[in-house]
């Protein structure tokens, strides 16, 4: 697969930092959300806002 990339050194880094910060971002929703009822949606566990509410908060 062809990786597209900017000329721009700037633009190129700022892509590469944003293709970063979206990686990690999905990655945190895959580790700390759950399938609500609704299965179009994801939730943090309700209960965590009590029993982890620094993870919770996050």
């Amino acid at each position: 697969m062809e990786r597209l990339q900017f000329i721009d050194a700037e633009m190129e880094k700022m892509r590469s930092q944003l293709h970063g910060l979206v990686g990690y971002y999905l990655g945190q929703i895959a580790v700390n959300t759950f399938p609500a009822y609704n299965p179009d949606f994801q939730t943090v566990p309700p209960e965590w806002e009590e029993t982890k509410p620094e993870h919770f908060f996050q």
